[in-house]
C-alpha cells in the first residue's frame, strides 16, 4: 500500500470514529455532515470522496459493526458442544451486541429513516443472507452429529433467523427478560410445545 493509500485510509478511519462518535451521543438524524467534519477536521469533500453521503456513512459504520460481531461470534462459537448450548450463546451474543453497540439506538432510527433506500434493502438482505448461511452450518453440523434429525437446515435456518429479528423487535416492549424470552423460545423451538 502507498503512502497515500495510507493516509487515504487514515482520514477515512478518523471521519468513521467521529461519526460513530457523534451518531451514539445525538442519533442519526441529529447528526450532521458538517458536525463531522468539526469533530474530525478535514472537509466535507473528504467525507464524500470515501462515503458518498451521511447515509454511506452510517452504512459503513453498520457494515463495521456486523464485521465485529461476526468475528467475536467465530471467535467463540466452538466453545459449545450441543446445539442448544450453541444458540443460547448465539442469542446472548445477539442481545450483547444489541443492548451495548453505541449505534443500537442509531440504526433503529435509520431504519426508520432509510428503509425505502435500495442501497439498504440490499445491505439488510446481504446482512440477513449471511446470518441464515451461518446457523445453517451450525445446525448441519448437528445434524451430521445425530444431534438434530435430517431435515431442511436452509428453512430451519430462516426460521431461527426470522425468530431471533422478531424476538429482538418484541423483547423491546415485552416486560420478561429479553435473554429469557431467547432461551425459553430456542428450548421451544428444539424439544416442542406438546405434552408427552
Amino acid at each position: 500500500m502507498s503512502k497515500k493509500q495510507i493516509q487515504s485510509e487514515e482520514t477515512k478511519k478518523k471521519f468513521a470514529e467521529a461519526a460513530k462518535i457523534l451518531f451514539a451521543q445525538k442519533g442519526y438524524k441529529g447528526t450532521s455532515i458538517e458536525d463531522i467534519v468539526k469533530l474530525a477536521g478535514g472537509s466535507k469533500g473528504n467525507i464524500y470522496y470515501h462515503f458518498t453521503n451521511k447515509e454511506g456513512l452510517f452504512m459503513y459504520l453498520l457494515e463495521e459493526w456486523d464485521r465485529e460481531f461476526n468475528s467475536q461470534w467465530e471467535e467463540k462459537a466452538n466453545q459449545y458442544t450441543t446445539i442448544e448450548d450453541t444458540l443460547y450463546a448465539l442469542a446472548e451474543h445477539l442481545l450483547d451486541s444489541n443492548s451495548n453497540h453505541p449505534l443500537t439506538k442509531a440504526a433503529d432510527e435509520f431504519f426508520d429513516d432509510e428503509w425505502d433506500n435500495s442501497e439498504v434493502k440490499e445491505m439488510v438482505d446481504a446482512y440477513i443472507t449471511n446470518h441464515i448461511a451461518s446457523i445453517r452450518k451450525m445446525l448441519e453440523k448437528s445434524m451430521e452429529h445425530g444431534e438434530l434429525a435430517k431435515d431442511d437446515s436452509h428453512m430451519l435456518a430462516i426460521i431461527l433467523e426470522a425468530m431471533f429479528e422478531g424476538l429482538s423487535d418484541i423483547s423491546k416492549y415485552s416486560p420478561e427478560e429479553p435473554l429469557t424470552l431467547y432461551r425459553k423460545a430456542i428450548h421451544t423451538l428444539l424439544n416442542g410445545m406438546r405434552s408427552r
